[in-house]
């Protein structure tokens, strides 16, 4: 089988978390609007936020990571 079924969701207020983790954050470095040249965001996301897969080393220390 060759063909992926992308289901990936997008980073946003309705992403699904893990119960009790916090969703997606966006912060601004740099805005236009406040005389910077571009536009520049920082995003905190914790691991078990919306489409992701776990590594084996989530759940053993001897486990591979997904990398």
């Amino acid at each position: 089988m060759n063909d992926w079924i992308d289901i990936t969701r997008p980073i946003d207020e309705t992403l699904v978390n893990w119960p009790g983790r916090k969703g997606p954050q966006q912060t601004w470095e740099r805005r236009i609007e406040t005389g910077h040249h571009c536009n520049v965001s920082a995003w905190q996301i914790n691991s078990h936020c919306g489409t992701h897969m776990d590594a084996p080393l989530h759940f053993f220390d001897s486990g591979k990571p997904i990398d």
